[in-house]
């Protein structure tokens, strides 16, 4: 595909920042190979989840929590989405690579998970037209879509265990 601006992270809302001392620990602890997070940004969009950019010397990861205040527990269910991840990943690698879960909430405050970082376009309602994307580019990423919900569709629910989700 032709290149694109990717989505890029910006510094964290001021409401929705992560304890750092705390996260770092826990890191340390459970998923030492992934080294010290240098630097925290957060992606500006998104209806739902909350999504951050966790920067080290070797690579980014990618930390999602639920939004600040949320009382839909079922629709922030930061362990369904690391189960899903987990389960796909060995059936289907168009997906990031799960990391680690964290159901303590007295490290962040709430549940969380930390997957590989896949750079990449996210086009939203607001930015789309604003990429002035060619329409050939466009014809690429429908077939794209089309392409990857067909392999997703053809995925066996009992082989990969999704059905127990």
């Amino acid at each position: 595909m032709p290149e694109v601006p990717l989505d890029n992270p910006v510094p964290v809302r001021q409401r929705e920042a992560l304890p750092l001392p705390a996260l770092q620990a826990w890191l340390r602890a459970e998923v030492p190979n992934i080294g010290e997070v240098q630097n925290i940004l957060q992606f500006p969009g998104g209806y739902s989840n909350l999504t951050y950019c966790l920067q080290t010397a070797e690579q980014d990861y990618i930390l999602r929590r639920p939004p600040v205040g949320a009382s839909i527990k079922s629709g922030h269910d930061m362990s369904r989405e690391f189960r899903v991840l987990t389960l796909l990943q060995p059936h289907y690698n168009n997906i990031p690579t799960p990391v680690a879960y964290c159901s303590d909430e007295s490290i962040i405050g709430v549940p969380f998970y930390i997957m590989q970082r896949i750079k990449g376009v996210i086009l939203r309602a607001t930015n789309a037209p604003k990429l002035q994307l060619s329409p050939a580019w466009l014809h690429q990423l429908s077939e794209a879509l089309v392409d990857n919900l067909v392999v997703l569709h053809q995925l066996n629910i009992e082989k990969t265990e999704l059905i127990q989700l």
